[in-house]
Order: structure tokens, then sequence, then C-alpha cells
């Protein structure tokens, strides 16, 4: 293999697939990008065997090949250099690369040894409006599980019907739904759980490549049913991940369809009283205690050692007074993903989950479960 390429091409593409290698893997050619001449342009792949990406670049071709070398000692090279033509030639079983005075040789694996990543299939793929699907993904996937205990938690339930999108995320102390109106009816119903981290980078890979100035207009994805995978295509670049297999939670039964308290809070303040009284709550879990009533909402913490903070925040209230405990976290993790300046918190009793919504656009709903309280 011999190229020629530009610096801050080469840089992007192995930004975009170098995340998916994986450092601490068990087999060596897991931690390596494949580089591969394909049709005139350069091929960079890497996968940790759940996620597999593809990306294109492109390069003059003096002669065909392809080498796996480590990812984080090419994307640290490559991120060194400064702009500019980079020349690139297999010598030996190394990469020899070259630019102006700097001359560096990495140690590489054959090319035949790297694990295959399936294509994009040629048919059957749909279209979704990229910075609408990436918006939805940011605004549930914090909320899926990060433990194994139950992989399917670890996913993003993916429901289409007709023009109605839905994205469901819960670890099952927390729920983030968003409902989506398509621009054009869906073909077909389906539903799939994803994981969370391979929606979550193929909304940053929409997010590099509109940072490079070639925006997607659209995500084309294709379902292999039969591999239990699913497929991206996003311009130049490919991701394909595997699908989870369990039984979701039924959302349905989850989100409470009635309250007997609601009240219209700013998000920036309450976002603040919230931040306020996690400095006081961090030795007890994050436990924050909200006082919902007609006089608008008290939010507080206390603890022994360290001592108590309280804030009162005036909003209009409707329904039964609330004293309940939430865990702060959860409450700042949902609110950063709210971009209305109103928001709603509904409950139905004390020991029933927190409804929060963005008044003005009910696509986005999170709930965040109570904390019993001893006594």
């Amino acid at each position: 293999m011999k190229l020629s390429i530009l610096q801050e091409n080469l840089a992007q593409g192995i930004g975009i697939a170098a995340r998916s290698a994986s450092a601490k893997a068990s087999l060596p050619i897991l931690n390596h990008v494949l580089l591969t001449t394909d049709q005139g342009r350069l091929k960079i792949s890497a996968t940790n065997l759940e996620v597999g990406v593809n990306t294109w670049v492109g390069a003059k071709v003096e002669r065909e090949g392809s080498l796996a070398v480590p990812a984080r000692v090419i994307s640290e090279l490559i991120q060194s250099l400064p702009a500019g033509k980079l020349e690139l030639e297999v010598v030996k079983g190394n990469l020899n690369l070259k630019s102006g005075a700097v001359e560096a040789n990495i140690a590489g694996i054959e090319g035949s040894e790297f694990p295959a990543i399936p294509s994009f299939p040629k048919s059957g793929a749909i279209s979704f409006p990229a910075a609408t699907l990436a918006q939805a993904v940011e605004e549930v996937a914090y909320a899926a599980a990060a433990e194994e205990g139950r992989p399917v938690l670890t996913g993003v339930l993916w429901r289409v019907k007709g023009k109605l999108m839905e994205l469901v995320a819960t670890d099952g102390y927390r729920l983030a739904q968003k409902k989506i109106e398509l621009p054009e009816k869906i073909d077909g119903d389906w539903q799939v759980v994803v994981p969370a981290r391979s929606l979550s980078e193929v909304a940053r890979i929409v997010a590099d490549l509109t940072g490079a100035g070639e925006a997607p207009d659209e995500v084309r994805l294709a379902l292999s049913a039969g591999e239990n995978q699913i497929s991206f295509s996003l311009g130049s670049v490919e991701l394909t991940s595997r699908l989870l297999e369990g039984n979701y939670p039924t959302v349905e039964q989850i989100i409470p369809t009635e309250a007997t308290i609601r009240g219209l809070f700013g998000r920036d303040e309450l976002q603040q009283a919230v931040r306020l009284a996690t400095v006081f709550a961090r030795d007890i879990g994050n436990i924050v205690k909200l006082k919902l009533g007609p006089g608008g909402l008290d939010l507080s913490a206390n603890t022994a050692q360290v001592g108590d903070e309280k804030t009162h925040l005036d909003g209009a209230v409707e329904g039964e007074e609330l004293q309940v405990a939430f865990n702060s976290r959860y409450l700042l993790d949902a609110l950063s993903h709210f971009s209305k300046s109103q928001i709603s918190l509904e409950s139905k009793g004390n020991l029933s989950p927190g409804v929060l919504r963005a008044v003005g656009d009910e696509t986005l709903t999170v709930l965040v479960m109570p904390v019993r309280l001893q006594g």
C-alpha cells in the first residue's frame, strides 16, 4: 500500500473510527484500526465486536494494500502533525509515514487478520433526518443503564409506527421518552433495542461531520433481522451494531397518565436550586427533598456532618401538597436535556415517580423514581 493524503482528512477519519476500537480487548487486533485502499480512497475500519465502523477518506493511491495499526498510536501521531500532505507506505509489515521533516514507522498486523465488518445493505434501507435523530438520541440515551446487570436496559428502545418515531431509555431508576413525528410515513412497523453506546456514537458522528462542513441531511438505516444487526449510513461513514435481546419494560405501564399535583417552574432556577442542594447531599446518596404546594416549591438537603440548605421557588402549582425525595443527579441530568425555559413537574403521590416535561413541548418526557426515606 502506498498513498498520499491530507493530514486533516486522515485525522478526521482516524478520529471517527478509533472510538470504536477496543482499548482493553483480549484480542490485540481489536485495538487496531484497519487501513485499506478502496477504489481510489482510503477506507478506515475499527470494531470492538459490538460496534463496527467503516469510514472513507479521499486519497491519491499509488499502490493497493492494507494494514492494521494500533489505534492509539496512529491517532496521537496524526493529531500531532501539522496540516498538509502525508505520505503513507507499507514497508515490511510496518506503516511508514512521512510529513515534511518527520518520518515515523508504526508496527502493524496483516489486514487479513482483521475481523470483517459488514457493508451497508444495498437494498431495504429507510431514512431519517440526521439532525432530528441525533438530537433525539442526545435527549434519551443518558438514561440507559451503564451496568450490565440487565443487558437490555443498556439499550434504547426504538419504535416506529407510521409517521411516529419513539426512543425510550431507562435504567430502572429513571426513564426518558422522546416522540417525533417524521416528515414521511415509514413502511412497516418495527421495534428494536439498540445499545445506547451505539446510538450515541451515531449522534457523535453526525456532530463530527457537521463540524467538518459535511453535515449529512439524512441517516439511512437497515435492519438485518437474521443476523440481529442494525446498520447506519451517514455519508462517508457506515456503522454496524448488534441489537440487544430481551424483554424491554412496558413503557405504557410505567409513565403515569394522571397526576394529583402539577407545578410550573423556570428550568434554570430549578436547575440552580438542585445544584445548591447537591452540595449538602453528596454524603447521603445525593438525596434532595422537595415540598410542592400552593406556595411553590421548597427544595432542601440536610447532612448532619456537613449542614443544610433550602431554596424556595415561586411557581404556579395546582393540586394536593406533595413531599418527596429524589436523587439530585437524576434531576440534574433530566433538566440539562430540556431546551425550553419552563418545566412542569407533576406526580400522583409521595411514592410515585416525578414526571418532567417542557412547557410547550410534549415530545420529551422524563420520569424520575422517588427515594423512600426512613420514617
